[in-house]
Parts: C-alpha cells; sequence; structure tokens
C-alpha cells in the first residue's frame, strides 16, 4: 500500500510541476497574467493533494510545485488589482492625455502658421528631413498686396 501512496505521490507531482510551469509562464505575459489564477489554484490543489500522500523523501518536487503555483497565483491577483486600479483612475487619465495632445497641436499648428518648422524622419539609419522657412516681411508685403489687389489685371466687363 506505502508503494501505490508513493507513486500516486509522484504523479501528482510531475502534474502539479508541469502545471506550475505553464501557469507561472501566463502569470508573467500582462493582460494574460489574470487567466493563470485558475490553473494557479489547481496547481496548489494538485501539490497539497500530493503532499498529504507523500513521504518524506518525495516531498521535494511537490513543494516546489506548490510554490511555484502559490508565486503565479499572486501574480495573477496583482494583475486583477492593477486593473482596476487602471479602471478606476481612466478618467483623470484620459482628461491628462486629451490635454498633452491638445498642447502639442498646438504648439505644431503655431509653428506651422509662423512658417518656420522642420520634419524629420529617421527609419534604419535614412534619415528624411523636410525644412520650411519663410520670410515673415515677405510674406506680410504678399498678403497686404493681395488685399490691395495691387498688380491684379482686372479683366474687361464691359458688354458690347
Amino acid at each position: 500500500m506505502e508503494q501505490i501512496t508513493d507513486k500516486s505521490a509522484q504523479n501528482l507531482g510531475i502534474a502539479a510541476l508541469i502545471t506550475g510551469i505553464i501557469t507561472l509562464v501566463m502569470a508573467v505575459i500582462p493582460c494574460i497574467g489574470v487567466i493563470a489564477i485558475i490553473p494557479g489554484i489547481v496547481t496548489i490543489i494538485l501539490a497539497s493533494v500530493g503532499l498529504g500522500r507523500a513521504y518524506s523523501q518525495s516531498r521535494g518536487m511537490l513543494i516546489a510545485s506548490l510554490i511555484i503555483g502559490i508565486v503565479a497565483t499572486m501574480i495573477g491577483f496583482s494583475q486583477i488589482a492593477f486593473i482596476g486600479k487602471v479602471a478606476k483612475n481612466k478618467d483623470v487619465w484620459g482628461k491628462d492625455f486629451r490635454n498633452v495632445i491638445e498642447d502639442v497641436r498646438t504648439q505644431v499648428m503655431d509653428e506651422i502658421d509662423k512658417g518656420d518648422f522642420s520634419i524629420r524622419i529617421e527609419s534604419g539609419g535614412e534619415v528624411v528631413e523636410i525644412k520650411s522657412s519663410v520670410d515673415t516681411k515677405k510674406r506680410e508685403e504678399d498678403i497686404k498686396k493681395l488685399e490691395k489687389l495691387e498688380g491684379v489685371v482686372k479683366p474687361d466687363t464691359t458688354i458690347k
């Protein structure tokens, strides 16, 4: 009877260790770690049942499985807490993101309106740079000419 109990404990230890390793890998992956709680609980149960059946010399694998299962389950629960914290503060963060985007958009539009801007794109060691520089005095003179219609030939509107 002792051999049967020892074999079943060894089989439970192997199953718990495999499940624990898979659970630990799942637990450290962001957003998937929440799912690791279920196999983590299965690992803890398998290791606990195996420890109840094992003799003192065959308990090492079961204790390691139990520790891995507990750690993986705690990581999964910590991800639930993190997701809850993010969901709780989503309105505050959303407003901050909108403010930052609006500030950047305003600054970019101001630079474009001034006429002096530079766009630089780097990819794979290649660099493309676009520069624009406008003489503001010349720009103002052109706008005034257009407003006064200087230098514009008016079409003949007489009917014959």
